[in-house]
């Protein structure tokens, strides 16, 4: 059994774009069938539908509005023509084809909705389309026999009702306005002043370029409630070394919890000394999070060590 049928959502829509050979009950006829040979009936195209369209819509009222053959090139129903759609299926040249131009309704089987944003990792969802919303949709299919078997493809069709269930979004999914939405939000401030408990404050250590070993102060001073850092980062010669300058530059960046990294970047000089350029970090706190420990983004440069 073939089948070449492509749903493309759109912001939750699915765009029935170009679907090609279903055989069987989607959409094919053997030659023991008592009704018109060459011709699509409604019950193949509804069992077209109910076949490949989303199951937790309803489909009826199928209404064949037009048939007649094609063998032209030219536009079919929709914009999409016939050289486009034989391209996919191998249309010879000298081969007659079915045009059908059929309606149906689509009827939602329970209440879609659309993710409207995220609380952490957690999806927040608004319902877009009421359980019982119906739609009329417009569609085109084309026929042609293949070794004695009617089959049937659709090729254009408009837009379902928007929306998916909220068991295809996630099962942790939280609709706008419920107490599981306040929860999510609760749960991701105290992850955030938690985050800031840890990382805010000074942190001492030492990194190494090209100069050799440096010392360095790195202070992180604000993060926002999206967890965007802001601090300095402060470099000098360590005790009795004297192969450094000093210098210190701002510094931006953020804490990926899922990677469990601390990731910064320069973001301005405050004392720039002669021949040095300022270079961003990556670093991991260890389980207590006194220490930290990275790289110094920057050829040349290798080891970033920091103790709170």
């Amino acid at each position: 059994m073939s089948m070449l049928v492509e749903l493309k959502p759109k912001r939750s829509k699915y765009l029935i774009v170009v679907l090609v050979s279903l055989l069987g009950v989607m959409g094919c006829r053997g030659n023991n069938d008592s009704r018109d040979q060459d011709k699509p009936s409604e019950e193949d195209i509804e069992n077209v539908l109910e076949t490949k369209l989303p199951t937790y819509f309803t489909y009826t009222d199928v209404k064949i509005e037009g048939q007649a053959p094609d063998t032209s090139a030219g536009p079919l129903y929709g914009g999409i023509s016939f050289s486009d759609w034989s391209f996919v299926i191998g249309r010879g040249p000298d081969e007659e084809y079915m045009r059908s131009v059929f309606s149906f309704t689509a009827t939602a089987n329970e209440p879609l909705f659309d993710t409207i944003k995220e609380i952490g990792t957690t999806p927040i969802i608004r319902q877009v389309t009421e359980k019982g919303a119906s739609a009329t949709l417009e569609c085109a299919a084309g026929s042609r026999i293949i070794q004695n078997v009617l089959v049937t493809s659709l090729i254009d069709c408009g837009v379902l009702p928007a929306g998916e269930p909220q068991s295809h979004i996630a099962q942790d999914a939280c609709v706008e306005g419920t107490s599981c939405e306040k929860a999510a939000e609760n749960a991701m401030e105290a992850q955030v002043q938690q985050l800031r408990s840890r990382l805010l404050g000074v942190w001492h250590g030492r990194y190494t370029c090209v100069q050799g070993e440096t010392g360095v102060d790195v202070s992180l001073t604000e993060m926002t409630d999206s967890g965007a850092i802001r601090g300095t980062f402060s470099f000098f010669n360590l005790p009795g070394m004297h192969n450094a300058a000093s210098g210190e530059f701002v510094i931006t960046g953020k804490f990926d919890s899922s990677s469990n990294s601390l990731h910064v970047d320069p973001a301005g000089w405050i004392s720039n000394p002669a021949n040095y350029i300022a270079a961003g970090f990556n670093a991991s706190p260890n389980d207590e999070w006194t220490h930290l420990e990275g790289n110094i983004n920057f050829r040349g440069c290798s080891q970033i060590v920091l103790d709170k």
